[in-house]
Order: structure tokens, then C-alpha cells, then sequence
């Protein structure tokens, strides 16, 4: 048996809502090779806004990321060194429904990701922000990106009403959809998640009879954290998070590997 598997997630759980990583979280990761465990950020963004905030926190030095990673939620997968294993866009006819149900509400404002560019329809004030936040690199939707495979979606609604109507619109597709805030859904395709994503990259690594920890705070990271052995939420989390994992920590004060590489080895003492 190798060591564990620490799979954690990004925003509100490594990175707080500034953008931060804390340094001593920093500093754990660009060690990670001491630590004996195998460290798989899984978080909904694509890689480029991954690799942003890990320089802009002085994480990696701005080599290819030494980690594996599971991104967009489940539907972009890389092994380390940011070699992409397997990618799952919507299915051809899904997509062209959902965007056809998009097209009709240009109330909400929609991200539409791909592994490089994210495609931005009907854009508002409130997906602006965000796109900043995430540091998102982004292009106009347009009449050809009909045409491009989308691997993940985002909806963002300034009332919670829209949105949940939304969903109901699309909700006989076969999707995986996941609130973040009442007014943002996260939208892939059927029975792609973080856990989906999290087995295939033990698969492609071979590492097996592992234990898995897993850290998270949102809706998203449900179907992670109940696959782990051992799960940690931030003590900022919904309440239903963190009623729903092992053990509840304050990031802020100690960042995040401190508790869990703490925990992992009083375990392996017990």
C-alpha cells in the first residue's frame, strides 16, 4: 500500500474567495514529494485557471503542474505534468438541446468551457465578476460555437426564480447539474463528477488499496467526499457539508494540509 490520496478542492477550500492559497498550504504542495501522498486538486475550473492561481501564489514556479488533476468537475482529467488523459463533452444531440434551451433565456448569462477557451452567451455583470475571479480566459459566443464539443457548462442568474426554471427546462436531458450559490449551476454530462473523475485517474495511475481523503465545501463535491475514507470540510462550508463529512477544519487559521496530514497520520498510528 502507497500513501494516500488527498484530493482536495479549489475555491472556498484551498483558495479562499480573494484568490488566495494559504503559504503554508503553498508550501506543502511545492513539496509534495515529501509528504509521501498523492495530492489531486478536483475542482469545476479548467486548467488554465488552475495554472493561473497557482502562480499568482507562487505555487509550482510556472512549470507544467506535477500533480494530477480532475477538472471541470470530472470532464477534464490529466495526469501530472498537465498530460490530458480523457475529456467527456456532452453528448452531440445534448448539447444541441441545451443550447437551444440557453438560447432561449438570455436572462441568464452561460460559460461554456471547452479544454482551452470558455464561450460566453448572453454576458452580465454577475458572469464578468466571475470570469475575473476564476481568471477564466474567455471568447463571445458566436455563431460557430455551436459547432465546438463543450465539456462543462456554468448558468448564471441574478434571480434564483430564472434559474430553477431553467433547470426544469432541461431537466429530462441526461445531466449531472450542481448548484454552487442559489443563482450558479454547474452543468456536465450524465455521471460526470469529481469522484467519476477521481477513479480514472487511480486507474491510469495504478494505485490501488490507496486511502482516499477527500476536502470539499460545495454541492459539487458531494459525490467526492462520500467516496473517500476519511472527508474534511471547511468550517465556512453550508452546513449540509459539513454535517456530512468526518471532520470540519478552519483553514484560514492553519490553510488546509496541516488537519488533514495531522489526521492521515494519527490514523496510520492507530
Amino acid at each position: 500500500m502507497t500513501g494516500p490520496v488527498i484530493c482536495f478542492d479549489f475555491d472556498g477550500t484551498l483558495v479562499s474567495n480573494g484568490g488566495e492559497i494559504h503559504p503554508d498550504d503553498a508550501a506543502v504542495l511545492n513539496a509534495q514529494n515529501r509528504h509521501a501522498a498523492t495530492f489531486i486538486p478536483a475542482t469545476g475550473r479548467p486548467l488554465h485557471s488552475v495554472r493561473h492561481t497557482f502562480e499568482r501564489n507562487g505555487v509550482f514556479d510556472e512549470r507544467p503542474i506535477p500533480l494530477p488533476m480532475v477538472l471541470q468537475n470530472g470532464a477534464a482529467l490529466y495526469t501530472p505534468g498537465e498530460a490530458l488523459l480523457a475529456h467527456h463533452p456532452f453528448a452531440e444531440e445534448v448539447q444541441r438541446r441545451l443550447l437551444d434551451a440557453m438560447m432561449n433565456n438570455p436572462e441568464i448569462s452561460f460559460l461554456l468551457f471547452t479544454l482551452g477557451k470558455v464561450h460566453v452567451m448572453w454576458p452580465s455583470e454577475t458572469a464578468r465578476r466571475l470570469v475575473r475571479r476564476f481568471d477564466l480566459e474567455t471568447r463571445p459566443f458566436d455563431a460557430g460555437s455551436g459547432d465546438v464539443q463543450f465539456t462543462k457548462a456554468i448558468s448564471i442568474a441574478e434571480a434564483a426564480e430564472a434559474l430553477r426554471a431553467f433547470a426544469s427546462d432541461v431537466a429530462t436531458l441526461p445531466l449531472e447539474m450542481h448548484y454552487s450559490l442559489e443563482t450558479v449551476l454547474e452543468i456536465n454530462q450524465k455521471d460526470v463528477d469529481k469522484a467519476y473523475g477521481l477513479a480514472k485517474i487511480l486507474d491510469a495511475l495504478a494505485l490501488v488499496d490507496v486511502q482516499i481523503v477527500a476536502a470539499g465545501d460545495g454541492e459539487n463535491d458531494v459525490p467526492l467526499l462520500d467516496r473517500a475514507d476519511v472527508s474534511f470540510a471547511p468550517e465556512t462550508s453550508p452546513r449540509a457539508i459539513r454535517e456530512r463529512v468526518d471532520y470540519v477544519i478552519d483553514v484560514g487559521e492553519t490553510g488546509l494540509f496541516a488537519a488533514i496530514l495531522q489526521k492521515v497520520q494519527q490514523t496510520k498510528r492507530s
